[in-house]
This record gives C-alpha cells, sequence and structure tokens, in this order.
C-alpha cells in the first residue's frame, strides 16, 4: 500500500497501473493511520491526472471517506483547480451511472454534458454494476 501511496502523491501512473495490474482491490486500501485512499493522496497532492487515472483506469471509488469524514474531494479544496474539477465530475458521475442503473431519475442527463463524465459514468456503470441490479 505505502508503494500506491507514493506513486499517487508523486504521480507516478506507470507504478500505478503495475500495481493495479496485479492488485485490482488495493486501489480503494485504505491506510491504518488515517483512513486514506489513493485518491485521497492524489487529490492532498494536487495531482489530476494521477486522480483522473485513479478513476478512470483503476476503478477508484470517489466516495470513501478516511477517519476525519473526508472523501477525496474534501481534500482536493485545498489543492488546485484542475483536481478539484476532476473529482467533482467523478463524484457525480458516480452518482449519475448507480442511479441510472436502478432507474432512479436523481440527476437530469444534461448536467452531466461533457465527454469526462460521460466516459467515468459508463466506466463506473459497466465496471461495478451488472444488468441483474435493475
Amino acid at each position: 500500500m505505502k508503494e500506491l501511496f507514493d506513486a499517487a502523491r508523486n504521480g507516478d501512473l506507470e507504478a500505478i497501473r503495475k500495481i493495479h495490474a496485479k492488485s485490482p482491490k488495493s486501489i480503494n486500501a485504505q491506510s491504518k493511520e488515517c483512513g486514506s485512499t489513493a485518491l485521497h493522496e492524489a487529490a492532498r497532492y494536487g495531482n489530476a491526472l494521477t486522480a483522473y487515472v485513479l478513476l478512470s483506469e483503476a476503478g477508484a471509488n470517489p466516495h470513501l471517506r478516511d477517519h476525519h469524514n473526508h472523501r477525496p474531494l474534501d481534500i482536493a479544496q485545498w489543492s488546485d483547480a484542475a483536481t478539484q474539477r476532476v473529482l467533482r465530475e467523478a463524484t457525480h458521475a458516480r452518482l449519475y451511472a448507480e442511479a441510472s442503473v436502478r432507474s432512479a431519475p436523481v440527476f437530469k442527463p444534461e448536467i452531466f454534458s461533457t465527454k469526462k463524465i460521460r466516459h467515468l459514468a459508463k466506466a463506473y456503470k459497466n465496471r461495478y454494476f451488472s444488468e441483474d441490479l435493475g
């Protein structure tokens, strides 16, 4: 887990991809000390591209909270605008994917008009939900 967190802090995308290939479930692993995830670390260090890769390729969960009840989006408030946007869009995309699978019209599709949001929503829907959940 230390290697994954270091890679997230430093923006080492290749290391993240290798770790994910070896152990996909480790992407959402939380530290014992503070409960943060690799996505929390990417947010804390302002690594927008790292956050995007963790979300879109590795399936990181943007809703996991640390021991202080902070989501990665909450941590990103003290970071740069690009990281904030990636996390905000991912958070909304995941909620949209969850709602659309359960046929609950919680969100209006026009809110999710950017390609990145649609891409993330589709990735979450395909990764986490099967048709039998309906």
